[in-house]
């Protein structure tokens, strides 16, 4: 057995993430199980049960945080599915409902499923947002399909003890130190702009879900040369400046690092955060204001890509000389694109015609901050549930979120117009046709 080594601040259980491994199904029941043995025997965290520690917990104190201990080639034992035919529909929320329960009560980090759809069979999983993160589950997706075709993926997967090295590594804390130091100037610089805000104000978390956003984002790509994350990242810098009456605003951003042990693939939650600080001109061109910034960004993500800068830990590692609200204060922006080959991935996208936008005032959790904002390609993900709220229709949206697809469609048809010009073009095309931001 081995402790796991990433004691967060959040309850394990009450943090899920859920996916069906393969919606197409198969016949072969023992090929799914098969499969889901597979990846608990490649990956040892999925082997992980979190120690119950009844009435201590309690967020503000790490050592009361509960461990993770890891049993090694242990059995899967997967929760069963009962679907009433093969054209049932059983999205990431729908599982989520069905099983959260058992989840909790066994208190392991990675729940298998077998659903059977009317004789045929598929897999899928329950698994601690503190075991595996978004960029985890997308890499069990991906080998998955692997196991189920016979195939053995690559390259290796990184054991616990294999991370723990890396981390515990002269190398890894020269380069959390120097990450560290770029994060405290960022936050510096933004002491005074979006930062410092009425502590008592609920937080604001947004998603937009929208096939077009995609398409859109994919014609600025091909103009601009720049990564469709990080232009999405500008954009909402953009629009986040005008909401804060500011020039300037920091934002963090979880992203994908390579695993800390060379040659090898790891699941561990350790998505890193970035930091980046971004100067708006609404009187530079789209594509002038882009690649300036878009320098500043890289920095940022090159600040984080080795050390695992898991938000909890930027908050205890900057909370005694910063304060942890200073850093709840940061809006976070998340881009995710839709797991699998990029090629499936597109002709899914281009058959999609929905356009929504969601947001949710939240009382009481990171109360400091102006506007959380997730985007997605496409419209399957699990937003019902993604933080452990249900999101709520209304007429009025935070404005970031009520013009984000607006602006990216202007800037697509001409990335040499102003961004003062595009924005108000965008307002314009939101007023004429406002993104319905009602349940599904």
């Amino acid at each position: 057995m081995v402790e796991m080594f990433h004691h967060r601040g959040l309850d394990p259980v009450h943090w899920p993430l859920s996916i069906v491994f393969d919606e197409d199904a198969c016949t072969d029941e023992a090929g799914v199980l098969a499969a889901l043995q597979g990846l608990a025997d490649r990956h040892d965290v999925l082997t992980a049960v979190f120690e119950d520690v009844g009435d201590t917990f309690d967020h503000a104190d790490p050592d009361t945080f509960p461990r993770q201990i890891v049993h090694r080639g242990a059995d899967v034992r997967p929760l069963t599915i009962e679907v009433n035919s093969v054209d049932a529909p059983l999205t990431g929320e729908g599982v989520l409902g069905l099983t959260q329960s058992e989840f909790v009560r066994r208190r392991q980090a990675f729940m298998p499923l077998l659903i059977n759809r009317g004789g045929r069979w598929s897999g899928g999983a329950v698994v601690s947002h503190l075991a595996v993160d978004g960029s985890g589950l997308e890499l069990l997706h991906d080998e998955f399909r692997e196991l189920l075709a016979g195939r053995t993926p690559r390259p290796r997967a990184a054991q616990i003890t294999e991370v723990l090295k890396a981390e515990r590594s002269l190398e890894f804390a020269q380069a959390e130190k120097e990450n560290l130091a770029v994060v405290q100037r960022m936050l510096g610089e933004a002491a005074g702009t979006n930062l410092r805000k009425d502590p008592t104000d609920a937080a604001t978390f947004g998603v937009v879900e929208s096939a077009e956003h995609a398409r859109s984002l994919a014609r600025l790509h091909s103009a601009l040369r720049v990564s469709k994350p990080g232009i999405s990242l500008v954009v909402y810098a953009i629009l986040l400046s005008v909401e804060l009456s500011t020039r300037q605003v920091v934002v963090r951003s979880q992203h994908r690092r390579p695993s800390p042990v060379p040659g090898a693939v790891s699941v561990v939650a350790n998505s890193p955060f970035a930091f980046t600080s971004v100067t708006i001109d609404p009187h530079l061109t789209f594509r002038d204001l882009v690649v300036r910034e878009y320098a500043k960004l890289v920095e940022g993500y090159r600040a984080s890509l080795f050390s695992p800068y898991g938000y909890e830990r930027v908050k205890r590692a900057v909370a005694a000389e910063r304060g942890i609200e200073e850093i709840n204060g940061v809006p976070e922006f998340n881009y995710l694109l839709k797991a699998g080959p990029r090629r499936a991935r597109a002709k899914v996208i281009a058959a999609s015609r929905v356009e929504r936008s969601w947001y949710e005032v939240v009382d009481g959790i990171q109360p400091n901050s102006r506007g959380n904002l997730s985007i997605f390609e496409e419209t399957d993900h699990d937003v019902l549930q993604l933080f452990g709220t249900a999101w709520r229709e209304s007429s009025d949206s935070f404005e970031v979120i009520r013009t984000f697809n607006r602006f990216c469609a202007v800037a697509a048809t001409d990335v040499d117009q102003r961004v003062g010009d595009i924005l108000d073009r965008a307002r314009h095309a939101y007023r004429r046709h406002p993104v319905s931001p009602s349940l599904p």
